[in-house]
């Protein structure tokens, strides 16, 4: 295995080993909440971190990963979800 961080998020290093955990419990959770390949899932958060596990597992198991800023106001927030319909929120 390679002894470079697997991800670096402002100056903080994960290892390839956490990362896949990381992104192991991740993909539980979406299979927990019965997401299956294809489903829209929203996410809006400012951790960095857990958006990048998140975002991986999506992609891991074939979802429509929606990244949207948490800083956005509600009308265009719920402007923007309404366009992508996602069936799962993800929120800070």
């Amino acid at each position: 295995p390679s002894r470079r961080p697997a991800l670096v998020i402002d100056g903080r290093e994960t290892d390839q080993a956490k990362l896949a955990d990381q992104i192991r419990r991740a993909f539980a959770l979406f299979e927990g909440l019965a997401l299956t390949r294809g489903d829209h899932v929203a996410i809006l958060s400012a951790d960095v971190e857990a958006v990048s596990v998140l975002m991986l597992a999506g992609v891991r198991g074939g979802l429509a990963m929606v990244n949207l800023n948490p800083d956005m106001t509600p009308r265009d927030r719920d402007i923007a979800l309404r366009a992508c319909r996602p069936r799962h929120v993800f929120l800070d």
